[in-house]
C-alpha cells in the first residue's frame, strides 16, 4: 500500500464521516421543524429548494476538509502527485453526496415515523424517482396533482398502489445512491 493509497483512504473516511454526521444532524433538525410546523397547523413539507444550498454548504465543507487532508499528505512528500489529489476530488464529492443522501433520507424518515423508503413529491430529487413509479397518473400537471393529493393518498387503504409506488421510488433512490457510493470509492482507490 502506497502513501497515496493511505491518504485516499483517510480522505474517503473523513468525507464519508463528515457527510454522515451532517446528514443525521440535519435530518434531526428538519424533523423537529416539521413537528413544530404541524403543531402550528402548517404543512408538514419542508422548503426543499431553500434547504439544498444549506446542505451543499455543510457537505461541501466536509469534502474540502477531506481534500485538504489528502493534499497535506501529498505535500509532506509522501507522494507529491497533484494528479492524484485533483483526480480523487471528484470521487470524494460523489462519496460525500451519496453518504449524505443515504443517511439523511433514512434518518429523517425514521425521525418522522415514516417508512424508511418514503420519498416526498415536494422534493425535486425524490421526484426524479417518483415520476417513474406513478405511471398510472395522468401526466398533465402531474407533479402538482401528486403534491396536492399526496397527504390524502399516502398510507391510505384506498390507495395502496400509491403507497407502494412511493416506497418503490425510495428503493430506486437508495439503489442509485449506493451505486454512486460504490463507484466513487472504487474510482478513488483505483486512481490512487
Amino acid at each position: 500500500m502506497t502513501p497515496a493509497d493511505i491518504a485516499t483512504i483517510i480522505a474517503l473516511a473523513a468525507v464519508g464521516g463528515w457527510a454522515y454526521w451532517n446528514a443525521r444532524r440535519m435530518a434531526q433538525t428538519e424533523a423537529e421543524v416539521i413537528a413544530e410546523n404541524i403543531e402550528q397547523g402548517f404543512d408538514e413539507d419542508l422548503p426543499h429548494d431553500e434547504l439544498v444550498w444549506w446542505r451543499i454548504e455543510w457537505v461541501g465543507s466536509g469534502w474540502i476538509a477531506a481534500w485538504m487532508i489528502l493534499a497535506a499528505v501529498l505535500l509532506l512528500g509522501l507522494d507529491g502527485s497533484w494528479r492524484v489529489a485533483l483526480s480523487v476530488g471528484v470521487p470524494l464529492a460523489c462519496v460525500a453526496w451519496a453518504v449524505f443522501t443515504l443517511a439523511h433520507r433514512y434518518t429523517l424518515n425514521r425521525a418522522r415515523g415514516k417508512d424508511w423508503r418514503y420519498t416526498a413529491p415536494g422534493n425535486r430529487y425524490d421526484w426524479m424517482f417518483i415520476q417513474h413509479t406513478l405511471g398510472w397518473i395522468n401526466r398533465n400537471n402531474y407533479r402538482e396533482h401528486v403534491r396536492d393529493d399526496h397527504a390524502m393518498n399516502y398510507g391510505s387503504l384506498a390507495s395502496p398502489d400509491y403507497t407502494k409506488a412511493i416506497h418503490r421510488a425510495g428503493l430506486m433512490a437508495y439503489a442509485f445512491e449506493a451505486l454512486v457510493l460504490v463507484a466513487a470509492v472504487t474510482v478513488a482507490l483505483w486512481i490512487a
